[in-house]
C-alpha cells in the first residue's frame, strides 16, 4: 500500500478545486462530438458506448451527491440548492 500524506486544505481552496474539476468535465462533455456517443470503448469486460459511459458517470455523481447531502444534514448543515 502506498503511503499517503494528509494535507490541510482550507474551505475556499477546496471549493475552487471542485469548481475547476466540474468545469473541466462540463467542457469535455460539451465539446464531445455526438458522433462519438455510439463508439464502444473501455476495458474488454466493460465495453460501453460513449452515451452509456456518460450516463454511468451521471448516475455515480447523483448517488454520491445524495450521500453527501445526508451526511451534511446529519451534521446539521443545510446542503446547497441544486440548479438543473
Amino acid at each position: 500500500m502506498k503511503d499517503t500524506v494528509k494535507v490541510e486544505v482550507d474551505r475556499e481552496t477546496a471549493i475552487e478545486f471542485i469548481k475547476d474539476s466540474f468545469g473541466f468535465c462540463y467542457k469535455a462533455i460539451a465539446d464531445m462530438p455526438m458522433s462519438r456517443m455510439d463508439n464502444v470503448v473501455g476495458p474488454p469486460k466493460r465495453n460501453l458506448t460513449g452515451f452509456e459511459w456518460l450516463w454511468s458517470l451521471f448516475h455515480a455523481h447523483c448517488s454520491s451527491s445524495r450521500q453527501a447531502e445526508v451526511y451534511l444534514r446529519l451534521k446539521g448543515i443545510k446542503p446547497p440548492e441544486y440548479e438543473f
